[in-house]
């Protein structure tokens, strides 16, 4: 097969223009580039609260976006005191967009149990990396009051 100096020629122009439109297309992700979770600015209100109260026999939630896609997830590195505060659901609600790859919300619901105070710390993460510094650390304190 021969093909003649015309085809050729505009071979060559759509497969520069082509890669030219390759190279000018979305920039190249890189590990830095790619934000895990939304910024700290814009978390819920309760996820920025560090300081949460509950009766005894009554709940309290905390929602912290999340994006599982990415790899990462929230873990507890402390858990609460089961005596004063018990954890009584985890789930995860996509965000409304069913959007492949879009994030979240990560939700822990407590009951109080008994009066008194105790702490928790809550770490972002991808399980697999170690000696790495979590993209996100949230610590909270929280009370107990006696139930009516």
């Amino acid at each position: 097969m021969q093909i003649d100096g015309k085809k050729l020629s505009a071979l060559v122009l759509v497969g520069g223009l082509l890669a030219g439109c390759a190279a000018a297309g979305a920039p190249q992700a890189t590990p830095h580039s790619i934000l895990p979770i939304a910024p700290a600015a814009t978390f819920p209100e309760a996820a920025t609260k560090s300081q949460l109260h509950c009766s005894v026999g009554t709940e309290v939630q905390v929602r912290l976006p999340a994006n599982p896609s990415t790899g990462f997830s929230w873990g507890f590195v402390e858990t609460p005191d089961s005596a004063i505060l018990e954890q009584a659901g985890q789930k995860f609600i996509p965000a409304p967009q069913a959007v492949v790859g879009a994030g979240g919300q990560a939700v822990w619901t407590f009951r109080g149990v008994s009066p008194g105070t105790t702490s928790f710390t809550l770490v972002y993460r991808r399980a697999w990396e170690s000696g790495v510094e979590p993209a996100r650390r949230m610590r909270y304190h929280v009370q107990v009051d006696p139930g009516s």
